[in-house]
Parts: C-alpha cells; sequence; structure tokens
C-alpha cells in the first residue's frame, strides 16, 4: 500500500563478504540479477500454459456465438431511456461484459506470453513493467459497465414509487447516472497512469546502467580484480537496487489505486445489481399472480350457481346445460356431449402475452443472477490480486524477493479468467446470457415519468 519512499537498504540481504574478490563479485552478479530477473519454478510456466489453453479455447467459442447474434441483428450496445429530465445512455450489461471480458482475454493471453521470455530468458523488459498494470483496463472498465449497465435489462428500476402514491420518481437524474458511467472510467485511467508512466521509466533508466554494470562485473569476477575495483561495483550496484525498489514503490502506488478502484467498483455493483434483482424478482411475483387469478370479463350477467333462487326460464336454461341432455340421435348434428376421449392440445401453440413476459422476466432474472454473483466473486479476486501485489511489491523488492508476489498474482489472475470464462461459455450454451434480451417498464402498472416524446405531444395538443 502506500508508504513513504525508504532511501535506505536493508545491506543485511547483500551477500557476506568473504575476502575473496572474483566469489564476492560472482554472488554480487547473482544478488543484482535476481532483481531484474525473478526466478521463478517450472510449474508456473506448466499452469501458465494451461490457463492459456483454456482461455484461446473459450475465447472461439464466445466469439462465434456474440458474432451470430451481431450478424443477425439480435445484439445490441446501448439503451437510450429518455425522460422528462434528460436522456439515459445505458449500456448493455451482457455485451459489456462478454465484449470487454473478452478484450481483457486476449490482453491477458499477451501477457502471458511475455511472462515466460521475462521470466524465463530475461526478455522483454522495457516492454513488461506497463503490462503488469494496465492489462486490468479492460477487465474494470468491463465490471464498471456491467454494473451501471444491469440496468437496461430493467430499466424500470431507475424508478422508486413515492410512499402512499402511485407516482415514481427517479433514483438518479440523468445528467448524474450518464457522467458517472462515462466519464469516471476516463478519471480512472487518469489516477493509473501517472504512477505507471513513473515506475516503468524508472525502471527502464536502470536497464542501461545494469547493462554496463554487469559487463564490468562478470569482469571482476572472472579475472583477479583488486578490493577497489570490488568496492566500485558493489557502490553501483546498491544505486542499481535502490532505483529498482523506487520503481516498485511506484508501482505499488499504481496497486493500490487499482485496489481503491476495485472497491469502488464492488460498492457501485453491488447495489444496484441487487436493487435490480429485487425489482425484477417483484415484477415476476405481480405477474405470476396476476396470471393465476385473471379478472374475468361477461358481457352479460354473469353465470348462475346452481342452487340459487333463480326464475323458471333460468331454470330452464340450466337444465338445457345437463350433460344428460346432451345426446343427440341426428345424422347431421354430432352430439352436444364433449367426447370421452380427451383431445390433446397442441404443445406448439403460441404463448399468451402474460406467458410470454413471465418467460422473459424469468430468462431476465436468471441472466442477471448468474452475472451478478459471478461478477461480484470476479471483482472480488481482482482486489485481492491487486491487494497483494501493492502490500508486497515494494517490500518483495527492498528484500529482492520479487518473484513471490508476482507469481501469485498473476496465478491467480489466471485461474480467475479460467473460471469466470468458463461460466460465461457454459451460460452462453445453456441459453442463460442472452444479449438481445432485456425487459421495458412494466405495462401492467403506471408510467414513471412523463417521457420527453409525452411532453412534446401534450404541449402540441393544448396549443393546437
Amino acid at each position: 500500500m502506500i508508504r513513504p519512499f525508504n532511501s535506505s537498504l536493508p545491506l543485511s540481504r547483500l551477500p557476506s563478504v568473504t575476502g575473496d574478490v572474483s566469489r564476492d563479485a560472482s554472488n554480487l552478479v547473482n544478488f543484482i540479477n535476481q532483481l531484474y530477473h525473478p526466478h521463478v519454478g517450472n510449474s508456473f510456466y506448466v499452469q501458465l500454459y494451461v490457463c492459456v489453453g483454456f482461455v484461446l479455447v473459450i475465447l472461439i467459442l464466445a466469439t462465434s456465438v456474440i458474432s451470430h447474434r451481431v450478424l443477425h441483428g439480435r445484439a445490441w450496445f446501448l439503451k437510450l431511456w429518455p425522460v422528462a429530465g434528460g436522456t439515459f445512455v445505458i449500456p448493455n450489461s451482457v455485451m459489456a461484459f462478454l465484449n470487454l471480458q473478452g478484450c481483457f482475454a486476449v490482453v491477458w493471453i499477451a501477457y502471458a506470453i511475455l511472462c515466460v521470455p521475462y521470466y524465463k530468458n530475461n526478455g522483454h523488459q522495457k516492454n513488461f513493467f506497463l503490462w503488469r498494470i494496465l492489462i486490468w483496463v479492460p477487465l474494470w472498465q468491463g465490471g464498471w459497465w456491467t454494473g451501471f449497465g444491469i440496468l437496461s435489462a430493467f430499466p424500470d428500476a431507475l424508478t422508486l414509487k413515492s410512499k402512499g402514491g402511485m407516482q415514481r420518481r427517479l433514483i438518479l437524474s440523468p445528467l448524474v447516472f450518464n457522467l458517472a458511467c462515462w466519464l469516471v472510467p476516463f478519471v480512472q485511467l487518469a489516477s493509473i497512469l501517472p504512477p505507471a508512466i513513473l515506475a516503468a521509466r524508472h525502471y527502464n533508466e536502470t536497464l542501461d546502467h545494469y547493462d554496463t554494470w554487469r559487463v564490468a562485473a562478470v569482469a571482476v569476477a572472472t579475472g583477479n580484480g583488486a578490493p577497489a575495483e570490488y568496492d566500485a561495483i558493489r557502490n553501483r550496484a546498491l544505486v542499481l537496487w535502490l532505483e529498482v525498489t523506487r520503481a516498485y514503490w511506484y508501482y505499488g502506488i499504481a496497486m493500490t489505486c487499482w485496489s481503491v478502484w476495485a472497491a469502488i467498483c464492488l460498492a457501485v455493483y453491488v447495489p444496484v445489481g441487487a436493487h435490480t434483482l429485487s425489482r425484477i424478482r417483484a415484477q415476476l411475483k405481480l405477474t405470476r399472480r396476476k396470471q393465476r387469478n385473471p379478472e374475468t370479463f361477461y358481457l352479460f350477467n354473469p353465470p348462475i350457481d346452481r342452487g340459487s333462487f333463480v326464475d323458471a326460464d333460468r331454470i330452464d336454461l340450466l337444465n338445457a346445460q345437463n350433460p344428460a341432455m346432451s345426446f343427440s340421435t341426428s345424422r347431421v348434428f354430432p352430439p352436444m356431449r364433449p367426447p370421452s376421449t380427451p383431445i390433446v392440445s397442441d404443445k406448439r401453440r403460441p404463448m399468451t402475452v402474460e406467458q410470454r413476459r413471465i418467460h422473459n422476466l424469468k430468462r431476465v432474472y436468471r441472466n442477471l443472477s448468474v452475472q451478478y454473483y459471478g461478477i461480484c466473486m470476479a471483482i472480488l479476486s481482482f482486489f485481492a490480486s491487486a491487494t497483494i501485489v501493492a502490500c508486497d511489491g515494494y517490500d518483495g523488492a527492498r528484500r529482492n524477493a520479487i518473484a513471490t508476489s508476482q507469481v501469485s498474482a498473476n496465478l491467480m489472475a489466471a485461474y480467475v479468467v479460467v473460471l469466470f470464462g468458463l461460466l460465461t461459455i457454459f451460460c452462453i450454451f445453456w441459453r442463460s446470457f442472452d444479449p438481445s434480451l432485456s425487459i421495458d417498464i412494466a405495462d401492467v402498472e403506471s408510467p414513471p415519468i412523463p417521457t420527453r416524446s409525452k411532453l412534446v405531444a401534450l404541449k402540441n395538443r393544448a396549443l393546437g
């Protein structure tokens, strides 16, 4: 986490001096080399390659499904909801989730491929430090837009009924909603970039000095160097070590910012998602109740119960409806009594409006439930991974134990990508996620806020 930079180094971590200049120089070369090329076990590469394979398969399958829906016009990216105070510009929650997490998967695969030569073959030094910090941008962006876009499936969640009345009011004004949804990501990126650029710049500057120092140190280690030469390379090594710790100090600041933004994203997503799910669940219960208890409409008087006080004409009418009198011997007309063999109903008959509404509400509720709990866990995993690096990155550089936190954070991110990628693709083929699915404001309830078109129509009618 953010703490003051300490310009004094823990010199006890340096290799002990034996008096043998060649041996001491060789130990010093290995120590400084560990700062720039952390050594990790082979199991790290194996796990990374396995995760890359899974993510590639998931990405191909998900891309084919989404491309099919886009080509057939079943996918949309924005919903415009005009009201009296402006227009809500709401991103599609599922499309934002799938597309931006797909972008993150592509970037993460490239990052994982760069990890192997970085740790194994000492390659991609100058390009690698920014990857560590900026790789999370599409992941956070997807979580942020998904949090606001969850309302696209049920825009009525933006309103609340006033107490003791049927009139509704907006929870947020369109201006506040649009600024928070579309402007905050730029603020987030602006807060991450300065420490990321400073960390990369300090680290890149030390690389050229490290290459020059390594040549001189290896020459002392392989030759018969004097103690003064060893003291010179040792002093330069301390400068390199200090600059590396400074780079990781900026790196820790950047990852602390990521932890804060992850907490903000979770603070927005949890209440918005819970509120939307509760509104959809309430609407689903209301629709089911109305389907079970329909209000029957009669053109004339309602039918009479047998046993009630009725006149003779109505008694004759009831007797005429008796099944015992329904037999017919005519060869022209069929018997009035229903046949004893039940007629098999057609299972493919179209659903009624209420049945179709219940079906869509159930699918939306299932979509958002899976997405809600899955993304909450993903944000928590991202928060944990960023916090690990933020807390231990700078201290790891001071202890010359950089690989520990980096391996833990990289593998945690890899497993999270695979887990939620599999969950997403399973939901796609299970037809749980449908990017084209959306439920507008309930037809059975009074409209929330007069839309702009309605206000214009009323104005024209009044002036006309």
